[in-house]
């Protein structure tokens, strides 16, 4: 609990005997030491543990009910946990959402696009540099919610994450492969979906329940991240941002979503699932058509994926305004950033028009002056597309 110890002084136009000044003094010390105390009496009584979030479960569950207008199937578990075993439970989740031979892949496209630096060790540091930002989580294949028994995380975390387990009944996120991976468009995508949802209901029932899950705002814990054994493992800036953007991004989608659509049914915008930044990042376009165009999962290479609109926009951000960047980026239709057998790398990329392929591509030799060994290699437009291939191969990269 904060508080705040004003001291007044005022000055008096007639004298006090300084023996009086000193009782008053003593008598005011006194009350202010009972007041003190019955005030922290009052807050630790009030004081909600991790524990009792679980046991309030069932109140929140129909809370979120009411107002998703969803009956649940299966409550699901809940258990508090120390950090050590917060930390082991959390990394098995990860570990089953990428592979670390994919992390290898997907540690060649964010290298040669700067998003994280040549000497950033991503397959040993990535999964402990997420579980540090985790505050609490859902187990969709164990459909259990953790939360940590070292702090008291917010109500409105607890609901966020019972909103996935809502998810979770009507998607099976278990078998969705498109969320494979940790930074490419269709992980990026469906994670904005998800957390944007999650993080909109949320607000939602807080606002509305205000005595409910914010009866003192004081009293609400903010969750200091965990420490790193290792210091050089923190998230590279421009991965948390785009780590960040999920939620950010995710929660903007929905909210305009409504507003372009008052009776728009929940449900169906989570069946039709968009698996592309640029659906996330312009809500408008999801009402026409969110089907994707892309065909690069079923590219026969060694490793393939999609970068999209927002990685786009944070590579060029490097080096422009966040506006040209934006500008830019826009105009992409879709690209496949693939590792070919032979260990070569191209990067394809096709734009809704030749202008826009060609301010693509200068854009991408004036990154490639800016960053050096980044990107080096050679770029080429066609019509509407452009191709850039590495110099070198992937083996070549690895050893930077």
């Amino acid at each position: 609990m904060n508080f705040h110890l004003g001291i007044l002084q005022s000055q008096r136009d007639t004298a006090v005997p300084q023996f009086r000044s000193r009782v008053r003094s003593l008598l005011l010390a006194f009350f202010f030491v009972i007041g003190f105390s019955v005030l922290l009496t009052g807050c630790a009584l009030q004081k909600t543990t991790p524990r009792s979030f679980c046991e309030n479960l069932p109140s929140y569950i129909s809370r979120i009910e009411d107002y998703l207008q969803q009956d649940i199937q299966h409550t699901p578990s809940c258990n508090t946990y120390n950090q050590s075993e917060y930390k082991e439970l959390l990394l098995s989740v990860l570990q089953k959402e990428a592979t670390p031979k994919e992390l290898e892949y997907e540690m060649y496209a964010l290298k040669h696009l700067g998003l994280v630096p040549q000497t950033y060790n991503y397959i040993e540091c990535i999964y402990p540099a997420f579980i540090r930002l985790a505050s609490a989580f859902y187990i969709p294949s164990n459909k259990a919610l953790v939360l940590p028994n070292w702090a008291e995380p917010l109500p409105q975390t607890v609901i966020h994450e019972l909103v996935h387990h809502f998810q979770n009944e009507q998607l099976d996120l278990t078998k969705n492969n498109k969320l494979r991976g940790l930074f490419h468009d269709s992980a990026l995508s469906l994670g904005a979906l998800l957390e944007g949802d999650a993080d909109l209901v949320s607000k939602k029932l807080v606002q509305s329940y205000p005595q409910v899950f914010m009866p003192d705002t004081d009293l609400q814990y903010e969750f200091q991240p965990l420490e790193l054994n290792n210091q050089e493992c923190q998230m590279p800036p421009l991965l948390e941002s785009l780590f960040i953007a999920q939620y950010q991004k995710g929660l903007r989608f929905w909210e305009k979503l409504y507003l372009l659509k008052p009776n728009l049914v929940r449900n169906t915008v989570l069946q039709s699932l968009p698996s592309e930044t640029q659906y996330i990042l312009h809500p408008e376009r999801s009402l026409d058509d969110n089907s994707s165009k892309n065909i690069c999962d079923r590219h026969n290479s060694a490793y393939s994926r999609s970068l999209g609109e927002l990685i786009i926009r944070t590579t060029l951000s490097q080096f422009m305004s966040i506006t040209e960047s934006e500008q830019i980026a826009d105009g992409l239709q879709h690209d496949c950033f693939m590792l070919e057998p032979d260990g070569q790398i191209r990067w394809k990329s096709t734009w809704e028009s030749e202008e826009d392929a060609a301010e693509f591509f200068h854009a991408l030799e004036t990154f490639k002056k800016h960053q050096g060994i980044i990107l080096n290699g050679t770029a080429h437009q066609e019509g509407n597309n452009v191709l850039y291939m590495a110099t070198g191969t992937q083996n070549d990269l690895g050893r930077l």
